[in-house]
């Protein structure tokens, strides 16, 4: 199914969650929201879920209003941060709850209601812990066995709120990937909140970053990333170093750094900040003699895992540039604290008023 957001507004008192927003989610597709506590993104999720109302705008379901109807009519699944299990309740009995409570000419036979159960637990690969209470499982147990209650009702669009924030490292990137898998493997439409920006560029379809109740940009993870609308996405979006430069002329200069290709710049005069991102910056030993603009020192390393992260400092920065490099090139520098090196920006993005 398709969802259409128009022009969706949401106050709490005096606070705006959500300001005018549009959004359209296609049939099939994986969405994330995305965007910092208080962008709006939950309440955006809940109220295509029929759990909050929104002060004006429509949200259509398949083409048809349905800002007017409760959750159940929307048939929608939802997963909550926390699992919202019923502890006195079993796994089986958890996934099968849906559909017990189902008006009597709705509701399937226990046979029935058995066979979509069993098929949902081997499904989300939980079938052996059928007769269990969620006290007795893992937070990433618990999750699928929330899951296969939200699907139990064969609903028509999957909602998630933050559905891997309570769960550890290891356990968040196992689930993203079985995530992602299941979507594949089922084709529902699918939208998930979530403020971990790994997570939404791994698995969705598309990006909406959000901040302050309104949408900032929406794109494929490689457009949102790699083609930030503005400077929140940017700086959102990733590590990034954000850097003051002096444009003249066509060029944008600083005296920490040599730059190379910055998008932006045509058009701009005066000084403008410059967005560049970590693994976007060469670095080159100085050759030594007297100290010259351009030339940093390395304040802090931080060797372990596959990329190095390096603290330099230098003349032209009010705070030390983090530059990124892979552990090959940084064993062939042979750098340590207090080396003194050239960087040079392969890229980045300014974003200035224009010239009058």
């Amino acid at each position: 199914m398709s969802i259409d957001i128009v022009s969706i507004s949401k106050r709490f008192g005096d606070f705006s969650a959500l300001k005018e927003v549009d959004l359209s989610v296609r049939k099939g597709e994986l969405i994330a929201l995305l965007g910092p506590s208080g962008s709006g993104k939950t309440t955006l999720l809940r109220i295509i879920a029929g759990l909050e109302w929104p002060e004006s705008g429509d949200i259509r379901i398949d083409g048809e209003s349905a800002v007017s109807s409760g959750a159940r009519e929307r048939r929608v699944g939802f997963v909550f941060q926390h699992y919202a299990l019923f502890r006195h309740m079993t796994v089986f009995d958890n996934v099968a709850f849906g559909l017990r409570v189902r008006p009597k000419p709705l509701r399937p036979s226990a046979v029935e209601i058995k066979a979509r159960v069993d098929e949902l637990m081997q499904l989300v690969q939980i079938d052996w812990l059928a007769g269990r209470y969620p006290t007795e499982l893992s937070g990433g147990q618990r999750q699928r066995v929330a899951l296969a209650r939200a699907l139990a009702i064969e609903p028509r669009v999957l909602l998630l709120d933050e559905p891997f924030g309570a769960l550890d490292a290891k356990v968040r990137k196992e689930l993203r990937r079985w995530l992602r898998q299941l979507h594949t493997e089922m084709g529902m439409t699918t939208v998930f909140v979530t403020h971990d920006q790994e997570e939404a560029l791994e698995v969705a379809d598309r990006v909406v970053v959000m901040s302050q109740g309104r949408i900032e940009q929406i794109g494929t993870p490689e457009e949102v990333y790699a083609h930030p609308a503005n400077p929140f996405v940017y700086e959102f979006l990733g590590n990034v170093n954000r850097l003051s430069v002096e444009v003249r002329n066509g060029e944008a200069r600083h005296a920490g750094l040599a730059l190379g290709d910055i998008e932006g710049v045509r058009g701009a005069s005066g000084e403008a900040p410059v967005y560049i991102r970590p693994h976007d910056i060469e670095v080159v030993p100085s050759a030594g003699g007297p100290s010259t603009d351009g030339e940093g020192t390395v304040r802090f390393i931080a060797a372990a895992g596959p990329t190095v992260r390096l603290e330099i400092e230098t003349p032209g920065a009010a705070s030390p540039i983090e530059v990124e490099l892979p552990q090959a090139a940084y064993r062939a520098l042979a750098l340590t604290v207090g080396s003194r090196v050239t960087l040079r920006a392969r890229r980045g993005r300014l974003f200035a008023a224009r010239a009058a």
